[in-house]
């Protein structure tokens, strides 16, 4: 929507964006969401991982882990988690 309305300055964002490629993704929460997520970074090439604590199994597109492991191998984290 900044594109297009003329507000996207890649002068300002270039400094701060980061390459994806061969990054390892945490996802917080592996509900519908956090899957959705992960299916569709799985075309960066990245390392994806998660954290839930119901849903504990690795699926086809990401690898369980502990919070704790999450927070310190991840070099992004995604929260999908309800606010309640």
């Amino acid at each position: 929507r900044q594109s297009v309305e003329g507000e996207w300055d890649l002068s300002k964002v270039g400094n701060q964006a980061r390459e994806l490629q061969n990054k390892t993704i945490g996802i917080f929460g592996f509900g519908r969401i956090g899957q959705l997520v992960a299916e569709r970074l799985k075309p960066f090439n990245v390392t994806i991982q998660h954290y839930d604590p119901i849903n504990q199994k690795d699926n086809e597109n990401s690898k369980f882990v502990e919070f704790e492991e999450l927070v310190k191998t991840s070099d992004a984290i995604t929260i999908h988690a309800p606010l309640t």
